[in-house]
């Protein structure tokens, strides 16, 4: 009797072991339960907006676009950061989800922001005046002679 009930305390035990390894090692979706967990949810960790240095002139317009980054360095698509100037008196930013026009008002100088989820990216952007076309003086016109 003692052998059978020793047996089937035994399988108890060992149902009971296996029981809970299969409930500890089981990680959820995506991992393997030993070593690597299930990965994590990418999120935006870095912007850097492109081109990084902003150089236009007052009328001109330039796009610029918003590069994200997750926590793994990789680019990240679909997102839309919301887009600052920090002088709207030298460029107005017009957002159009990853990528924003920004032009020139004034001569000057001021910054083009990106933020999502309290990540910044940020460029300088430099103002210059318009091109003036050089007045054309009446005596540098040529007058082509009649050779008849």
């Amino acid at each position: 009797m003692r052998s059978l009930r020793h047996h089937a305390a035994m399988a108890i035990a060992l149902i009971s072991c296996l029981t809970m390894l299969t409930a500890c090692s089981d990680p959820g979706p995506g991992g393997d339960g030993i070593t690597n967990p299930p990965p994590s949810t990418p999120r935006v960790t870095s912007i850097s907006i492109v081109p990084s240095q902003i150089s236009i002139r007052t009328g001109e317009r330039l796009i610029v676009t918003a590069e994200l980054r997750d926590q793994n360095g990789n680019l990240m698509q679909g997102q839309s950061p919301g887009w600052t100037t920090s002088s709207t008196t030298v460029a107005s930013v017009n957002p159009a989800g990853a990528t924003a026009t920004v032009t020139g008002i004034a001569p000057g100088a001021a910054t083009i922001q990106a933020t999502l989820g309290g990540v910044v990216g940020s460029a300088p952007l430099t103002v210059a005046p318009p091109f003036t076309a050089a007045p054309v003086a009446r005596s540098s016109v040529l007058r082509l002679a009649n050779t008849e």
